[in-house]
């Protein structure tokens, strides 16, 4: 839509009706019959749809010039985008390809950290991850100070391209143990900035008020389908993924789900010989792919945290209530969901878990030692 056209729907009220309407129609997704209709999951369904509002006016309006960039995190404790790791800071930033940036800090001390250059952004469609790097790759100076420069001419030790079509930067730092890594201190600039940024203009807001629906239906359709992908192979792993999800992936993570359905008595029993990899976790989600609440609920586990087995495996064990195991994740009153698994480095060995159901009390109630 030419901009004048789109200007005068944004300041007629035009724009806003057409919104609200799209709205109505995505909220009939949590009526879909690949829904559960469980009232925990419609009412999760409901605050999904709301959290993403909020996701996409910050994406499309708030932090969407990529002539101004700044980091913001996207995805947290209250905004949970399709399978979000816990253990990560999510870090983005508004980028085009045919400016040049830099990316400037302290570098902290994660466990895994890596960068990526994004062809297009995820849920809003293009190509996926075109660059990456891991933070070990980076040429540090004194008190692990770094610049990161992106587009452009190669310059400098530390470089990613920015193809024509590059729409974002999304940086990961996962802590295995927050309580003694520390986050990077982290800056994005704009190198060709002469200009400073314009008032808000009514383009914009039109802009932001027809991508958020859109935004909001494609996730929704994404968490329904990849949940009832999963599903004919209830409480067992899966090499299922929607390829929308796929081409977005950090090329050095390993990801596998598998859905579970527990009655109240019922325990998910995951057991996996963890690869050699700088990192690894369990995490649990809902239906609509968002993690259970981890600031109450225990639902993640990692390579620091889990207890392993004597001969070096590791048994994960899903239920409703402590059947007294080391590692017990909580289905936090979830009847239905899925357990998600992650191996992180370079060449890791992709290992698919076993799952089996078993009724609490025989889910092992030993303490194998640390």
């Amino acid at each position: 839509m030419a901009d004048a056209a789109l200007r005068d729907k944004v300041l007629s009220g035009a724009a806003w009706n057409e919104f609200c309407d799209a709205l109505k129609q995505v909220g009939a997704l949590v009526q879909d019959p690949r829904a559960p209709v469980d009232p925990l999951d419609r009412t999760e369904g409901y605050r999904f749809l709301m959290r993403l509002v909020r996701y996409g006016f910050e994406s499309f309006l708030e932090y969407s010039d990529p002539l101004h960039p700044v980091l913001h995190r996207g995805s947290h404790e209250t905004i949970k985008i399709i399978h979000e790791n816990p253990d990560n800071l999510y870090l983005g930033a508004r980028v085009d390809g045919r400016h040049t940036y830099r990316l400037f800090g302290r570098l902290g001390t994660a466990r895994w950290m890596s960068f990526n250059i994004h062809a297009g952004a995820f849920g809003a469609g293009g190509r996926g991850t075109a660059h990456a790097l891991d933070a070990r790759e980076l040429t540090l100076g004194g008190d692990r100070w770094f610049e990161l420069f992106l587009g452009g001419e190669r310059r400098g030790p530390n470089w990613l391209p920015l193809p024509p079509d590059a729409g974002s930067l999304i940086v990961r730092q996962t802590f295995a143990d927050r309580a003694s890594e520390r986050a990077s201190e982290l800056a994005i600039e704009r190198l060709d900035a002469r200009e400073n940024p314009a008032p808000i203009a009514p383009e914009q807001v039109g802009r932001a008020l027809a991508a958020t629906p859109a935004l909001m239906r494609a996730l929704a359709e994404m968490a329904l389908s990849w949940s009832g992908d999963l599903q004919p192979a209830v409480n067992r792993f899966a090499e299922v993924m929607p390829a929308a999800a796929a081409i977005f992936r950090d090329p050095d993570i390993q990801f596998h789900v598998a859905y579970f359905e527990l009655g109240p008595d019922d325990a998910l029993v995951v057991e996996a010989r963890p690869p050699k990899c700088d990192y690894w976790m369990f995490v649990l989600s809902n239906h609509w792919l968002e993690t259970l609440d981890y600031t109450r609920h225990r639902i993640t586990l990692n390579n620091h945290s889990a207890v392993l087995e004597p001969d070096g495996t590791v048994k994960v064990v899903v239920a409703a209530r402590d059947p007294g195991h080391p590692n017990w994740l909580d289905s936090a009153g979830h009847a239905r969901g899925t357990i998600g698994v992650r191996w992180v480095g370079k060449g890791v060995e992709n290992v698919l878990p076993s799952a089996r159901v078993v009724p609490i009390p025989d889910s092992g109630t030993h303490r194998p030692q640390q």
